[in-house]
């Protein structure tokens, strides 16, 4: 007869998105989602913990249109100062502090994304691929290209300030609430 489908208890759960993140207007947040303190959801993103979690932590980005989704038994855990790029999908996979997912790129089942990382925009990293900490990951499929220079580590986390900087900005000139 196929496969049983899982409990959806996670459906059932309500985000939990810290007082100090920004949510824009028209990002959906279904189920299990948790978005740490300084974080950022920009227009028309959906992140969807329908039958797993996704985890968002501290002073990251989510830009806008991205897609972030689960499997049975993976979920999504993004951790503290990431920035993931417009149009970005993110599919049952960790990304590490301090990684930049480029633009459009997808990062499917499995997936690690080191930290300090950068996954170039468009790029394609298949299920279980290990991105190591610090290295430049891209083509299609994905292979490491090289280590990243200090200069680059660093502009990583000035993104990911600048987008935290940009929450303050919205507040203020377009009054929104999160």
């Amino acid at each position: 007869m196929g496969r049983r489908l899982k409990d959806y208890k996670y459906i059932r759960s309500k985000p939990k998105v810290s007082p100090k993140a920004f949510v824009a207007s028209g990002v959906k947040l279904i189920g299990a989602v948790s978005i740490g303190d300084y974080s950022s959801i920009w227009y028309n993103a959906v992140i969807r913990a329908d039958i797993n979690r996704i985890e968002i932590g501290s002073h990251t980005n989510i830009q806008d249109a991205c897609i972030l989704h689960v499997s049975d038994e993976l979920g999504v855990k993004i951790a503290d100062y990431v920035t993931v790029g417009h149009g970005a999908i993110l599919h049952a996979c960790s990304v590490q502090s301090g990684a930049v997912i480029g633009l459009g790129a997808k990062v499917l089942n499995a997936a690690n994304i080191g930290a300090e990382s950068v996954v170039a925009a468009g790029t394609l990293v298949p299920p279980k691929f290990v991105v190591p900490a610090r290295t430049l990951a891209k083509g299609h499929p994905a292979k490491i290209a090289r280590k990243l220079t200090k200069k680059e580590i660093e502009e990583n986390r000035w993104w990911a300030n600048k987008y935290e900087q940009l929450i303050g900005k919205y507040r203020k000139h377009y009054q929104m609430k999160t």
